[in-house]
């Protein structure tokens, strides 16, 4: 859209413009330049905004459930994880509720699987691990894409429960039925990467995702880490640079391209990738990583 190539080169006054005069164009009633101005107001680090403006459009569209799921990611993105899956379990269905059995499992596998990449995304993986499997339970066996994304958000969900042998296990059950999935690919290259381990398998995992999907910048992330643990500094720089113009609201992007700046002997640079990683997060561990490299303590 104009307004992603206005934000991508970093116009963000434009970018606001031109949402405004959509919004004059289109009128009130799309909610697609709603969501647009939510996603930008995310990028550019202001959540109190992007919350205030999730929260309006949830009010205006309450059949379109993509902003609940904006609003309880914010919350989360901001620290506010337990009002965020308390927002999203009001919506669970209760005992003798209306309507098919059929609708209401459905409406309840994709809350479930929202819960546990909430509780994911807020480090609390034992908790994820619990919601993903109650999404699992209510997958339709004949329904593999809900089987998939139940699979792959439960790996993400144990692999963050420290559970690795559980994780890896459940992304090569999506491979088996599977074998060219991105996410499962780039999910499993990037726990291996994380870990240590089996790095040129790794990163093969890793190319082959990037290679379907390749402008995707959590694979792309993915990419350059791997270059970084394998040493080639060079395509790390390349990858990651190249994910954080895609992403400029991901902290892990900017702390990874910060390190590898930082290797690279260029400390200007590591030093503004890391300050902006830390103006990026909330978690407490992530925050004291970044704190203890900007004070000059990299491992």
């Amino acid at each position: 859209s104009i307004v992603s190539l206005h934000k991508s080169a970093g116009n963000t006054e434009q970018s606001l413009a031109t949402i405004e005069r959509m919004r004059a164009l289109l009128g009130r009633d799309d909610p697609t330049i709603d969501l647009e101005q939510i996603e930008l107001l995310r990028g550019l680090g202001k959540r109190r905004e992007a919350l205030q403006a999730a929260r309006t459009a949830r009010e205006r569209f309450p059949q379109q459930n993509e902003f609940l799921y904006l609003e309880a990611f914010i919350l989360t993105d901001s620290g506010q994880v337990d009002e965020a899956v308390t927002l999203l379990r009001a919506r669970l269905s209760k005992p003798g509720a209306t309507g098919t059995a059929s609708s209401t499992t459905l409406a309840d596998f994709e809350l479930y699987l929202r819960i546990a990449s909430l509780y994911t995304q807020a480090n609390r993986g034992t908790e994820g691990v619990a919601a993903a499997r109650q999404a699992l339970e209510r997958a339709p066996a004949d329904r593999a894409d809900m089987m998939t994304a139940a699979l792959i958000t439960l790996s993400s969900a144990q692999e963050r429960a420290g559970d690795a042998k559980g994780s890896e296990d459940s992304l090569r059950r999506v491979l088996d039925r599977d074998p060219d999935n991105a996410t499962a690919l780039n999910n499993l290259g990037y726990f291996l990467v994380e870990r240590g381990e089996r790095l040129k398998e790794a990163l093969e995992l890793i190319q082959r995702a990037v290679k379907a999907e390749p402008t995707n910048s959590s694979f792309l992330d993915s990419l350059g880490w791997a270059y970084f643990k394998l040493g080639q500094l060079e395509e790390a720089a390349q990858h990651l640079s190249d994910a954080a113009r895609r992403d400029s609201s991901s902290a892990t992007i900017q702390e990874h391209l910060g390190d590898v700046y930082h290797r690279q002997g260029k400390k200007d640079l590591a030093r503004a990738a890391w300050q902006k990683a830390l103006s990026l997060t909330v978690e407490a561990d992530e925050i004291a990583r970044l704190k203890a490299k900007l004070g000059g303590n990299v491992k």
